[in-house]
């Protein structure tokens, strides 16, 4: 079941025979909707906005944690971003978008990590579009900078579902294959 927007585009969902809830993260009614449907094993956030959007990396992830807690999902996998760890402790001014982002998205996490959910965090560095490269790689949360293909951190959420190893660790998804050139945002 995939948790959408009222404004995404389902183009590429409906294809695959997959199950959609509509809704809005931030709305815990919505986010229970979207656990409603059936038992999960696991959930999968990869929540994120645009500027000029509310952003649901605190309050979104925590209504996803609260959730599948309440349903019985113990694992969960958060995919955030690359800079967390350097996010602010205290709130940012309201005009620094990414240090913003990064305050939320780290608030989103410490929640996740402190629920008692077999949890792993996945924080993509710059992102691309395109096919999937393959060499894709989980790598410690200090490894730096770089690039990934979006197809490539999905391929790697999936592998992590069923990996004992992964779990209770936060890692940075990045591909040393692919160039560091300006990423698409």
């Amino acid at each position: 079941t995939v948790f959408v927007r009222p404004t995404s585009n389902l183009e590429g969902l409906q294809p695959l025979g997959v199950d959609y809830v509509v809704g809005d993260a931030l709305n815990m009614e919505d986010v229970e909707a979207a656990f409603a449907p059936g038992t999960f094993d696991a959930a999968i956030s990869s929540l994120g906005g645009r500027r000029a959007e509310p952003r649901p990396d605190y309050i979104g992830n925590r209504n996803i944690t609260d959730a599948a807690k309440a349903t019985g999902v113990r694992r969960v996998i958060q995919v955030s971003a690359n800079g967390v760890a350097d996010a602010p402790t205290e709130p940012p001014p309201p005009d620094a978008f990414m240090p913003n982002v990064f305050y939320e998205k780290k608030r989103g996490e410490d929640y996740l990590i402190a629920s008692g959910l077999d949890w792993t965090i996945i924080r993509p560095v710059g992102l691309r579009d395109g096919p999937a490269t393959g060499t894709g790689q989980l790598l410690p949360p200090d490894s730096g900078g770089g690039v990934i293909m979006r197809a490539d951190v999905g391929r790697l959420v999936v592998e992590s579902l069923d990996d004992p190893i992964t779990i209770g660790r936060i890692y940075n998804a990045n591909d040393p294959e692919l160039p560091a050139e300006p990423v698409a945002r």
